[in-house]
């Protein structure tokens, strides 16, 4: 991994790991993948303007014109990897009206999604697969994938305050039980509890045949948020919001609060009150990568103010320019951006099952694929949504 202060990586041209129309290329994928054992693989999930991670490589940034016009950048799941051993897993947007409409303009349902979505037709006896629930079940599936395969996950929400993506995030953990874990592919289908081969059985897998990533919840402040509510909460060189110590010691609370009782609370090494507490106390010294002054039992949380015009700092960064990330001072969007990275490339790892090439890791995705989209518990709650929120939804109409 690169030392605290070297360039970003370079990174590779994306390359489709699940296509636009939901088919998984972990084939062609895996030409990124090298046989090294020490590598990091970090995800992104969010909306249409927040969930790429433009300011942090390799994710792209979804421009303004982008946004009038009710486009994305990303479609399926596109797989990047760096020289030092990052692989990064890129997702089309939650939440999009943009999909949404790309979706209406498919013949059927996407293969991946035809089953379900006609088995969870028929016990709600309706006479269409929803748009919307096609929709919903890509990001489902999407969720349960990425927090079963990846070290950590980056999820983008909305200001200081989106319950719509903690909801999201809480029932994805809950849809992941069961998925096997990417360093084990070989495992016999009746061991994977929620697929096809297992649908009779309620027992779930053995918790060492399942892996689930840390989390990074990253809320984006828009320019002109009432943060903190006094002047020092703007930054007087950016034109954005900052949020005060008040506001990030409450951001703290409700995310250990909606998280209690969750698999994915575990104290989490990336706090910005820990760096905002530190700056306060007046230290210059970059802090290591597990340094917190929150409590425990917080997951990680960053805040990034979002540019009120789009940024070419942002355009730079993704294009693997050399930027150095130094010891933040906490006065302006660069030293937030930087004291993020910084922390991102310095992320404790929780290890797979087995300590399997990055290779080996590409095939057993392959059966992680297999079981979210066999998986019964997505069926199940899928089929719930489907006869209530969806009900009476346009849609694909079926055969009688």
């Amino acid at each position: 991994m690169s030392a605290p202060y070297d360039p970003l990586p370079v990174w590779t041209d994306p390359h489709v790991l699940v296509s636009s129309e939901w088919l998984l290329q972990a084939d062609a994928a895996g030409q990124l993948l090298s046989k090294e054992a020490d590598y990091f693989v970090v995800g992104v999930l969010g909306g249409v303007e927040e969930g790429s991670l433009g300011k942090c490589p390799p994710f792209k940034v979804t421009s303004l014109q982008q946004r009038l016009l009710g486009q994305h950048c990303t479609s399926g799941i596109q797989i990047r990897a760096s020289e030092d051993g990052i692989i990064a897993l890129d997702t089309q947007p939650l939440f999009s009206l943009s999909l949404l409409t790309e979706v209406t303009k498919w013949s059927r349902p996407a293969l991946p999604l035809a089953a379900p979505a006609v088995a969870a037709a028929g016990a709600t006896k309706a006479n269409v697969v929803p748009f919307e629930g096609a929709q919903r079940l890509m990001e489902l599936q999407m969720g349960a994938l990425l927090l079963s395969v990846c070290h950590l996950v980056v999820i983008f929400c909305d200001g200081l305050e989106d319950p719509a993506m903690y909801e999201y995030l809480q029932t994805v953990e809950m849809l992941a039980r069961g998925i096997p874990d990417p360093s084990l592919p070989h495992l016999p289908p009746t061991a994977v509890s929620g697929t096809a081969a297992s649908a009779g059985s309620k027992q779930p897998a053995p918790a060492q045949q399942q892996h689930l990533a840390d989390v990074l919840l990253l809320h984006i402040v828009d320019p002109g948020d009432e943060c903190g509510g006094s002047p020092e909460g703007a930054f007087p060189a950016d034109d954005i919001a900052r949020p005060s110590l008040s506001d990030v010691v409450e951001l703290e609370d409700r995310v250990r609060a909606a998280f209690a009782a969750s698999r994915l609370r575990v104290p989490g090494p990336i706090s910005l009150l820990g760096l905002l507490q530190q700056h306060a106390a007046g230290s210059t010294r970059a802090p290591g990568p597990s340094s917190s002054a929150s409590g425990l039992g917080c997951l990680s949380y960053w805040v990034l103010p979002r540019h009120k015009h789009d940024a070419p700092a942002g355009a730079k960064i993704a294009a693997g320019t050399s930027v150095q990330p130094s010891a933040p001072q906490v006065c302006g969007i660069e030293e937030w951006r930087d004291a993020l990275i910084y922390r991102l490339l310095w992320y404790p790892r929780r290890a797979f099952a087995r300590n399997v090439s990055q290779q080996g890791w590409g095939a057993g995705i392959k059966a992680s694929w297999e079981a979210v989209c066999k998986s019964r518990g997505i069926l199940e709650y899928y089929t719930r949504v489907v006869g209530t929120a969806l009900k009476g939804a346009g849609g694909w109409g079926l055969a009688r």
